[in-house]
């Protein structure tokens, strides 16, 4: 067993002071993917704070079956996408905000939102992000931004692999249609360059 499983043992029984060494190093974590989602510190810290009671309040239906992180995840974008709900408001995805999170993407040479970030186009991708579906927009912040796997994606959201796959793809699909709309030739020319289709469609595929 180790110190982790520990600490959860210890918490289940009521142990505040284990619950609290336990979550201490993800506080940070779980305010920044509340600030991505949100994009609004007030409210992220407000999430914060609600998945840090509700976790404790819950932590004796963790079974150990999954990754602890991933747990807690799940209960931070509930708790998130409730209160936009509530609110029913369109968070606006704000790259300076996640940098002051200590934003970064994903590395990964197949990530389409890699590339266009790193080639100036941010603001513009931003506001595409912004103009998806909650349910498409979720997922590429966990997917294209935190870079969770799509197994532990599917956990969190309490959805299948293959619709965390289907609304993925239609969501960088949005995306490509929308930059190329802004952009044209230039992304075209971006995808010569860099070996990745950005805005023609192509055939269904598990990643990009």
């Amino acid at each position: 067993m180790d110190e982790t499983e520990k600490l959860i043992k210890r918490a289940q029984t009521g142990d505040s002071e284990a619950f609290e060494t336990l979550m201490a190093p993800l506080e940070k974590r779980v305010y920044g993917l509340a600030l991505r989602i949100t994009n609004n510190r007030e409210d992220a810290f407000d999430c914060t704070q609600e998945t840090m009671l509700r976790a404790f309040r819950s932590i004796t239906d963790y079974r150990f079956q999954g990754a602890f992180t991933t747990w807690v995840f799940r209960i931070t974008t509930n708790v998130c996408l409730d209160m936009i709900r509530r609110r029913r408001i369109k968070p606006y995805i704000s790259l300076e905000l996640m940098q002051d999170s200590g934003f970064t993407f994903s590395d990964k040479s197949s990530n389409p939102l890699d590339e266009i970030i790193r080639d100036d186009l941010n603001q513009d991708l931003k506001v595409c992000i912004s103009k998806l579906p909650l349910d498409q927009r979720v997922i590429v912040i966990l997917r294209d931004i935190q870079g969770l796997a799509y197994e532990d994606i599917a956990a969190i959201l309490k959805i299948s692999l293959g619709t965390v796959k289907s609304r993925l793809s239609r969501a960088r699909e949005r995306i490509r249609k929308m930059m190329y709309r802004r952009h044209g030739t230039n992304l075209e020319e971006l995808n010569s360059s860099r070996g990745v289709n950005y805005v023609r469609k192509e055939n269904h595929t598990d990643d990009l």
